[in-house]
């Protein structure tokens, strides 16, 4: 049954294909959102894809100001920029040909080495006793179109401006929604929290990799532990406020784990906004296996992957 399909797989976001990789389309997104990201920077945090869709700067914090090359040269008097709310890089089109390329080295340590394994952690499997009262289209083993209802749903619960709209025309209030999905844990059981194996340390290149590679693989992990997830499951199922709260968690794991490591005073631009969509994609794969593992891998998974620009 598709319901118990791995939730990033080709049943639900179709992140991760059958053969155990990396999908075209989630590879390309992500190169993609990197890219963007460099080219129109990161001011005020609201640069990633996120945060045009949910009202929050991502990360909520400017980091410590160091000398940006960009600045350095566009505006010589003035070179600090803030590590992660960082200006626009006039060499963002320069960098595409070496970003996008599957035999030049970003795609091979960074997508290949770093950006998979993390996905293939979080493919984690969809409630085994999904109820289809809320998301039939986990029983169906056939793509199916994402009903007209859901895509509106899901944009009323991201924009309060839409939800009269929704609540006119489906005679459903979008808050009696909400307050039917908070009642799942009680009537259904919290999802189980799932087992996340660490995968093997691939060959890294750079001697720092490593301790990165395993950093950025526990974030998951301590976010997933049962005493967050029942916090997580008893908040309002608000997708700002579930992105917001998962994204602060992992954001203080992450700004420790670069402290640790001693790369804050030296990353590059590439490298910061690579972190930034790794650590946004994430908190969404995170988003995207909640919603599985209470209501199965169906067409809400898929939305919402789809939404969150995963694939």
């Amino acid at each position: 049954m598709a319901f118990n399909a791995p939730i990033l797989g080709p049943k639900g976001v179709g992140m991760m294909g059958d053969d155990g990789k990396l999908t075209v389309a989630a590879r390309d997104a992500f190169t993609a959102q990197v890219l963007l990201l460099l080219a129109g920077g990161n001011k005020d945090g609201k640069g990633p894809k996120i945060s045009s869709l949910l009202p929050i700067s991502f990360p909520p914090v400017p980091g410590p100001k160091l000398v940006d090359p960009d600045r350095l040269l566009l505006k010589p008097t003035d070179p600090m920029g803030d590590l992660f709310w960082f200006d626009p890089s006039p060499l963002a089109l320069l960098m595409s040909p070496v970003i996008v390329d599957p035999e030049k080295a970003y795609q091979k340590i960074i997508v290949t080495n770093l950006y998979e394994p993390i996905v293939k952690m979080l493919n984690v499997n969809g409630n085994l006793n999904a109820p289809p009262l809320f998301d039939p289209t986990c029983f169906f083993d056939v793509e199916v179109d994402i009903p007209q209802f859901l895509i509106e749903l899901n944009a009323a619960l991201l924009d309060p401006k839409l939800q009269t709209a929704f609540d006119v025309k489906y005679k459903v209030g979008v808050p009696k929604l909400v307050d039917l999905a908070l009642q799942l844990p009680k009537l259904f059981g919290a999802p189980p929290v799932p087992t996340l194996p660490i995968p093997p340390i691939p060959d890294f290149d750079f001697i720092i990799f490593p301790d990165l590679f395993l950093g950025l693989l526990s974030i998951p992990i301590e976010i997933l532990k049962p005493d967050v997830m029942i916090d997580l499951i008893k908040m309002p199922p608000s997708p700002p406020a579930l992105f917001l709260k998962i994204g602060e968690i992992a954001l203080g794991l992450l700004l420790k784990l670069l402290e640790k490591l001693g790369m804050l005073v030296i990353l590059p631009k590439l490298l910061v906004a690579t972190m930034i969509v790794i650590l946004q994609n994430m908190v969404s794969m995170m988003v995207c296996d909640m919603i599985g593992m209470i209501l199965g891998t169906g067409q809400l998974v898929k939305l919402a992957g789809t939404v969150l620009g995963l694939s």
